[in-house]
């Protein structure tokens, strides 16, 4: 048995008991009442759990309120179905053990295990990865070697280059290779699976400045999606109707803030505006065409143009024009 189910049934212990004697997990799981003491120690410098010995009942409690453990059981629940998921689809992790799963499972409680069948952890379909492909990348991470590929584009156009992988982002279900092409010159984003043809060089990893590590990382967290970049823009989009309920519930980006307007001015429709930063505007027009009228983008000027434009393009489609 693991420190972390030991961690757990203590938890459990006190908040249904309220009480619990070293003695009785030491009997449970057969370790040592030792183990047991480092155990509780454990929770009080990583948890900070307020665990205290109550000489008169001579058991130990929680001192005070303690709520970092209080929804372990459902977030186990959470993981162990969302993994059971993901190893169905060979694209997720190319190289998982099963154990992993089991590992899981048998940290949760019984009572609870009638629940996961009750419970759909649905994954979105993603697009193939090749287990070489994805082996050659962590392979040139750990190595610091440059990679040489053979990458399509979605134009289909085929084209050669020498690239230093630096992260390996799974967004979607799809995983994307982010670091600095020399081609390009820069940093920038590749679809794994659109990776025709890879192979590791002898090239080691270049210096690109002392503020290539915080340009990496500006480039990364400055994203909307996987559509990442270092340089942003303010986006402000307007939500009309049934999207105004929908999106106050959602988090689009970590930096984003929410303003509502109940009535509008002169009885108009109420409406939800959105601001957040991001670097490139593809997911983002694919975003709000979602909400189809119940969405306008305000700023900046050239996603409103983005958007007029793809609206146009559909109604020269659809045959409808004003």
């Amino acid at each position: 048995m693991s420190q972390t189910e030991r961690i757990l049934f203590i938890d459990r212990k006190l908040r249904s008991c309220g009480n619990f004697t070293v003695k009785e997990v030491a009997d449970y799981f057969e370790v040592s009442e030792r183990q047991v003491k480092r155990d509780i120690e454990y929770m009080r410098d990583r948890f900070e759990a307020p665990i205290e010995w109550n000489f008169k009942e001579k058991k130990y409690i929680y001192a005070s309120s303690f709520e970092r453990l209080k929804f372990a059981d459902q977030h186990l629940i959470l993981a162990y179905l969302s993994m059971q998921s993901m190893l169905k689809n060979a694209n997720y992790f190319p190289a998982v053990s099963s154990e992993l799963l089991q590992n899981l499972k048998s940290q949760i409680p019984k009572d609870y295990l009638k629940v996961c069948g009750r419970i759909l952890y649905e994954i979105p379909a993603a697009e193939s990865l090749e287990p070489e492909i994805f082996t050659g990348i962590c392979g040139a991470m750990r190595d610091l070697l440059c990679l040489e590929l053979v990458y399509t584009n979605t134009k289909n156009e085929l084209s050669e280059r020498i690239f230093e992988p630096c992260n390996l982002i799974n967004y979607g279900g799809n995983w994307y290779v982010v670091g600095f092409d020399y081609l390009r010159n820069e940093i920038r984003t590749f679809n794994a699976a659109r990776i025709k043809k890879l192979s590791l060089t002898k090239k080691s990893f270049e210096r690109h400045g002392d503020d290539f590590e915080q340009k990496l990382k500006n480039y990364i967290e400055n994203g909307f999606g996987i559509f990442l970049g270092e340089k942003t823009e303010n986006v402000k989009i307007r939500f009309y109707g049934k999207a105004v309920q929908i999106v106050k519930t959602q988090k689009w980006h970590p930096k984003q803030v929410m303003s509502e307007n109940f009535g509008g001015e002169g009885g108009k429709e109420d409406f939800l505006e959105l601001n957040f930063p991001a670097a490139d505007m593809t997911e983002v027009l694919s975003k709000i065409l979602s909400f189809g009228k119940n969405a306008v983008p305000l700023e900046p000027q050239n996603l409103v143009d983005l958007w007029k434009a793809e609206i146009r393009k559909m109604c020269e489609i659809a045959g409808v024009y004003r």
